[in-house]
Parts: C-alpha cells; structure tokens; sequence
C-alpha cells in the first residue's frame, strides 16, 4: 500500500514504468494525506507488518524545506501512533533531516521507529568506496533483496560451538555479525569465539525462509589455510572534490580519519557562496591530518580540471551540485560531461607518460538511477546512486530494524 499526497493516476503511471512485473505483490495506491487518521485506518496500518515514511524534502534542499518536511513526516509518525493505540509490534523507518528532530521523535516514539539521515549514510558510503575499487557493488548486492537479504537469528542450539564452525552449520547463509544478549554488536568476530544460547547472528540468506541451521555440520572445514591478514597503511593522500553539497562535510570529516598528516583535499566549485566559504574555515581549523583548498572554477571547462593535475590524485570525487530546483537529468548530463572531460585528462597523460593505467579512483554521486548506464560508459571504476541506494537501505531496515545500527 502507498499512501501519499499525489495524484493516484500519476502514482500507477509511474510505477507501471518503473515495475512492469510486480511478480507476486499488488502494489495499491491511494491518494490523500498520510498524516490523517481517517486515512491510516483505512490504509489498516495497524495491520502492517512494517512502515515506511519518507520526508518530502530533497539533500539539496534548504533549511526551511527540509524543516517542513521534518514537520509533516513527524506528523504522519504520530499519527500512526494514534492509531495503534499502544501495539508496538510495528516496524517504522522514518526519513528526517534534522539531528535533533531524530533524537526527539526516537526518545518519544511509542513503537519501535528507526529514524534515517540518508545525506550522512552516502557521504559515509562514499568515503568507504573510494577506500576500495568495487565496494559499491558489495554494498549494493547486500541491500538488494534480489536472492540477498539479512536477518537476525538465533538458536539455542549452537552453544558452544565456535562461530567458525557455526558457518558450515547452514545449507544456505553466510553469518556476518554477532548481537549478544545485550544488545551489542560484535562486528568482527574471531572465528574461535565461543557462541552462547541467547546470542544472534546477522545472517545474509536468499531469504528468511531460507535461513536452517543444521545441528551437524553440512560440509567439513578446512582451516589453517594461512590467508595473510594485511592491512594498508594510512599514507599521505591527495584528494580532489568536484563539486560541493551537504555531504561534502561529513566526507571530509570521514577522510581525516584515513589519512596522515599532510593530506590535502581541493574542492572546485563554480558557486562557492559565503555560507560555503566560512564552512571551508570552520573545517581547516578542526582538522589536524587535512588541508582544504577551495578553488572556484567552472568543472565544465577542461583547462580548470587539468590545471588541477586530476591525473594525479588519490580520489576523484563528483558531487552533485543540485539546488532546489535542479532537474536530475541536467544535473547528472554535466556530471557525464565531467567525467568525459576527465577521462580525456587521463587518455592525454598517459600518453606522454607511456603507462596504459591510473592509480586515481573515480567516484560520482548520480541523483537518477536511470543513468547509471551512461556513467559506467564514461569510465567510472566506482559509484553511488543516491536514489536507489538509500530506497533499497530503508527497504531492508523495513524488514529488519537493527540493520541501520550494523
């Protein structure tokens, strides 16, 4: 069921675009206010397995919009509480831009809620892509529900047993992740960690009817196999930032955390505003391990780019510079534009170096899935896709709540 405050024909038109084969769910729409109660009751949330609210505001959208939209998404959360008048077996994911607001509603909220910032999820996903060529499509695959999904499960009956042997205990599933009985979350278990009776696991399965745990083992290990545990050491890096948007901060507070000291990050930008210079000095003065450059240049123009040696950063990368207005479409047209001109940079020193690769990773926030095609064709080794990456997050915190916490 979807409940929005769009016209109904305009709804089933698009999703009959977008999803021609619903396969075995009907998809129902209806056209009025989700924050009313008359509504919600005849929407039988309370019959809901789980629900999602989603804000109205955009990650480029001023203060005031994404306050209103915090507004009426808070409403809606209230609302729903009214109508389950004390039932909290419904799961609630809530988009909300504002920090503080989140905090309030998940102190307040009467039922299980998880609240989500999608603008600090991507700018943290980003950082960790760059960190390493194809983590996109990980994260990407495990978000899916396309034969990939991840859920919490316990069994008494493993206790004793190391996680190391848990694994061959499963026909199908993967476990990732350890929650004790307390609550807490061991993200990197060592494989001779003994399991207790009321520990879970976070398990990836096709699905959760899918998820067996088998009292003997269903294929015998093989350990001691000498796998070497290495890990890159931090280093001097030089990042560049074509573009500038609110995740831009938190990428840049992400990136001090990987770095040494004497790491620098130039950001261009065609538009830098007086809020976005006093929010460059705000930064240079917290952090110790980067310097910021700010460069204000049109991206579009090949001679900026190249007078930026970008053949010879660490990471390159494109965020969207969309206001509130902006369409998609011409957004990420100049971001194709970008990455072509780019790609020439490359092509033209490669040439007079003599070396056939780079060592700069290219990654570029693209505001409408659809052209995930056409970045691909302009070279990019790595990207996000802002739209579709936070739908299919809320998706699976929908089915499992604690999946924003891991």
């Amino acid at each position: 069921m979807i409940l929005a405050d769009k016209d109904k024909e305009e709804m089933d038109d698009y999703l009959t675009l977008i999803l021609p084969d619903t396969q075995n769910t009907r998809v129902v729409t209806r056209s009025s206010s989700p924050s009313s109660l008359t509504n919600l009751k005849i929407a039988a949330v309370d019959k809901c397995r789980s629900v999602i609210v989603l804000g109205t505001a955009k990650d480029s959208s001023n203060s005031d919009v994404k306050a209103m939209s915090d507004a009426k998404v808070i409403k809606t959360i209230m609302a729903i509480a009214s109508v389950l008048d004390g039932e909290d077996d419904l799961g609630v994911v809530a988009e909300i831009f504002d920090g503080q607001r989140r905090s309030i509603i998940q102190e307040n909220c009467p039922f299980q809620i998880s609240v989500v910032d999608s603008a600090d999820i991507l700018a943290k996903i980003m950082v960790q892509t760059s960190r390493s060529v194809g983590l996109s499509t990980v994260y990407s695959e495990l978000l899916s529900f396309d034969g990939c999904e991840m859920y919490f499960y316990g069994n008494d009956a493993w206790a004793g047993k190391t996680l190391g042997a848990l694994a061959f205990h499963f026909p199908e599933g993967v476990p990732m992740v350890i929650k004790t009985a307390s609550g807490d979350l061991v993200l990197r278990p060592d494989n001779d960690r003994v399991m207790a009776a009321d520990d879970e696991i976070l398990i990836v399965a096709d699905d959760d009817s899918t998820i067996d745990y088998r009292p003997k083992p269903v294929a015998t290990p093989q350990f001691g196999l000498g796998i070497p545990l290495l890990r890159l050491e931090q280093k001097v890096e030089n990042e560049l930032f074509i573009g500038w948007n609110p995740k831009g901060k938190i990428m840049v507070s992400e990136y001090a955390e990987y770095v040494t000291k004497g790491s620098t990050i130039d950001i261009i930008t065609p538009n830098a505003t007086s809020e976005t210079v006093a929010e460059f000095e705000d930064l240079n003065a917290e952090l110790d391990s980067l310097e910021l450059r700010l460069i204000e240049a049109n991206p579009l123009e090949i001679e900026n780019l190249a007078a930026l040696h970008s053949e010879t950063r660490d990471n390159i990368i494109l965020l969207s510079e969309a206001g509130e207005d902006a369409d998609a479409e011409e957004v990420d047209s100049q971001t194709v534009m970008i990455l072509l001109l780019l790609r020439r940079i490359f092509r033209k020193a490669a040439e007079k170096s003599g070396e056939t690769s780079r060592n700069s990773q290219l990654i570029t926030e693209v505001m409408d899935s659809s052209n995930q095609a056409l970045v691909s064709s302009a070279g990019v080794k790595d990207f996000i896709i802002s739209d579709r990456f936070i739908s299919m997050l809320l998706a699976q915190m929908s089915e499992e709540p604690e999946i924003k916490r891991v």
